[in-house]
């Protein structure tokens, strides 16, 4: 029991510490274990005290039937009367049960035991001569006076054996008298420290409930306001019968996360501080809140939806300044969102701000929104899509791949197809990739979709390779470069093609060029190539490629944008840039697919321009599976 009270003990000082209160909160915690050992050693005392009570009582009773057997004994020897028989046995007998019961209350402690182990040897001594004077009796006559004070117990030995009993009572009064001043002095010392303890935890805890009290109404960082606070003063407001306009503005910083791994938690705090400070000096006398993390917000009483655009527009302007914490100069910008209670109507302004905030993270940041109802509905309809697509990807009959032939312009045959994610929504029906993939790459849930659909083409690419053994042609299959985040992509690969019994040669990795930025996206990359797979460029010449990076690229091929040939026909300069890439591209044993082919001029352009292969609605739009094994059946037909 003590070892958990201590365990107690320091969790709670440990918990309290965070708040300063660690030291006064163990010092009365230690006074109330203190308390404890004391209250329970006068349990202690008092339960021997009652013990000894009942020792001597013992005591005395054994003296008291001593003396009845004696008179018992004394009084048959000599008038051979059975009442005195009866009295003397009924006597022996009570000294033979107290004896028993005297040995039972000194179990455990020591020093009685030896007393009264020897006070129960002298009485069954006694005893025993006792009943040896009585068997000499018989039934006979009387026998004289001086016969039985020769052989009976014997007043010499009577009062002995009384004497006995009572030095040991005697002892046991000692004792008890010794234990009772020694509790009366404990009882002292307890009252005296738990009055010491009562007021001390009087102190402590109205200490304690103003520091917690402060704490819960201010950040312990930047000693802004809390975010229990801004809620406080927000339900204070909507109580007033005519509350007046009220704006929350809502200050999210963007990639702020990115300067904790970089710079390390105490840049990062440095650089909280420093935003506090910047954003208390744009307020005014409107209260800045720091909502947790690097959310901060402004609370704006009687001001109007104008004023309130502006002050938001100027926070967003005030942090896009350089910032310098623990010596690093850093860029940072954010995503601003305002609500006005004029426009915001009967939603909370904490949703409605918290809205318009992430409407301006999703155009990209660096900016203030003003909130408009519709991006409450906007955002309510992006979760109610991915929660629709989580239990599309676990269905069987809504998401399907469709496959774009790509065509060699060299004999005009399918010698690729590129599978194509489609999803039949079962409310909004046939819904773009553009939509739901972009929802699975900012949602997180773009492992568990591009799982699906490299299932799905590899289930494909089995019946093609059983139906056309030795024709099938190479599938393309696009990987999103977030898939590269959890760094097990290529394992999953290998895996699925374990179980279709596939090749990795009959597949090709369609990466985009962003994912080339990513030193961990070019590991894999690598890797895959080195286990067999091609590696295709997608959309080249839009992203962060460069034509001096392509030689260190694990790329076998490049899949030019569409608007490189849209563009090389409206000027001589592009067409000359499209050859120049095509002609660069072939010096490093790359082929080039033209993307977007849809009119005959385009494809004269690229086929004058060196290009190997096309793919495009010209030639073809993406196609079911069926319609793909009938082409490969003409084919090799």
């Amino acid at each position: 029991m003590l070892n958990r009270v201590r365990a107690i003990t320091l969790q709670v000082s440990t918990r309290a510490s965070a708040l300063g209160l660690g030291l006064p909160i163990a010092v009365l915690l230690f006074a109330g274990v203190m308390t404890w050992q004391l209250l329970t050693a006068v349990q202690s005392s008092r339960v021997q005290l009652r013990q000894s009570y009942r020792i001597m009582d013992s005591l005395q009773d054994i003296g008291l039937s001593l003396s009845n057997a004696e008179a018992g004994q004394r009084g048959y020897l000599l008038t051979s009367q059975a009442a005195y028989l009866r009295n003397y046995q009924a006597a022996t007998a009570q000294v033979e049960r107290l004896g028993v019961q005297l040995r039972t209350l000194v179990d455990g402690n020591q020093e009685q035991m030896t007393r009264c182990m020897a006070l129960l040897a002298v009485l069954k001594v006694k005893l025993a001569e006792m009943a040896n004077t009585m068997r000499l009796d018989h039934g006979q006559a009387i026998l004289p006076p001086e016969l039985a004070k020769a052989v009976g117990f014997g007043r010499a030995d009577m009062v002995a054996t009384v004497h006995a009993v009572a030095s040991v009572a005697l002892a046991e009064h000692a004792t008890l008298l010794a234990r009772i001043e020694e509790t009366d002095r404990r009882l002292d010392r307890v009252r005296l420290l738990g009055a010491a303890g009562t007021l001390l935890a009087c102190l402590v805890l109205l200490w304690a409930a103003r520091r917690l009290h402060r704490a819960s109404r201010t950040d312990s960082l930047t000693g802004l306001l809390s975010r229990n606070r801004m809620w406080e003063l927000l339900t204070i407001w909507r109580l007033y019968p005519d509350p007046g306009g009220a704006a929350l503005i809502i200050i999210d910083i963007d990639r702020f996360r990115s300067v904790n791994q970089v710079f390390g938690a105490a840049t990062g705090d440095a650089l909280l501080i420093t935003i506090g400070r910047r954003l208390t000096a744009i307020a005014g006398d409107y209260p800045v809140v720091r909502l947790g993390g690097d959310d901060f917000a402004l609370w704006c009483r009687g001001i109007s939806e104008e004023e309130a655009v502006l002050l938001a527009v100027q926070a967003a302007t005030e942090l896009s300044r350089p910032f310098t914490a623990q010596g690093h100069s850093l860029h940072l910008t954010a995503s601003v969102g305002v609500a006005h209670s004029g426009s915001a109507g009967l939603l909370d302004l904490r949703q409605a701000s918290d809205d318009a905030s992430y409407a301006a993270k999703q155009l990209g940041g660096n900016r203030a929104t003003i909130f408009m109802p519709s991006m409450h509905d906007d955002r309510r309809n992006a979760a109610e899509l991915e929660r629709e697509l989580h239990l599309a990807c676990l269905a069987d009959d809504q998401i399907f791949i469709m496959f774009q032939p790509i065509v060699s312009l060299a004999d005009d045959h399918l010698v690729a197809v590129e599978a194509l994610a489609r999803w039949t929504h079962p409310r909004l029906g046939a819904l773009s990739p553009g939509v739901f993939i972009a929802l699975a790459e900012t949602r997180g849930m773009i492992d568990q979709l591009g799982r699906k659909l490299i299932e799905l083409t590899m289930r494909q690419a089995r019946q093609w390779h059983t139906d056309f053994p030795g024709k099938c042609p190479l599938i393309h299959v696009n990987i999103s470069p977030f898939q590269f985040a959890a760094g097990h992509l290529v394992a999953e690969l290998m895996l699925l093609l374990s179980i279709h019994d596939l090749p990795p040669a009959a597949f090709c990795l369609e990466v985009t060029e962003s994912a080339f930025a990513d030193d961990d996206a070019i590991a894999a990359l690598v890797e895959a190539r080195d286990l067999g797979f091609s590696v295709s460029m997608d959309d080249f010449g839009v992203g962060y490629a460069s034509l001096s990076q392509m030689p260190r690229l694990p790329i076998a091929s490049i899949k030019l944008d569409h608007s490189f040939v849209s563009n090389a026909l409206k000027a001589e300069g592009d067409a000359a840039v499209l050859t120049g890439i095509v002609q660069i591209a072939h010096a490093l044993h790359l082929q080039v697919i033209a993307e977007g082919v849809e009119r005959p001029d385009q494809l004269a352009l690229v086929a004058k321009s060196g290009c190997d292969a096309v793919q495009g609605y010209l030639f073809s739009r993406p196609l079911m599976p069926e319609a793909v094994s009938h082409i490969l059946a003409k084919q090799t037909g």
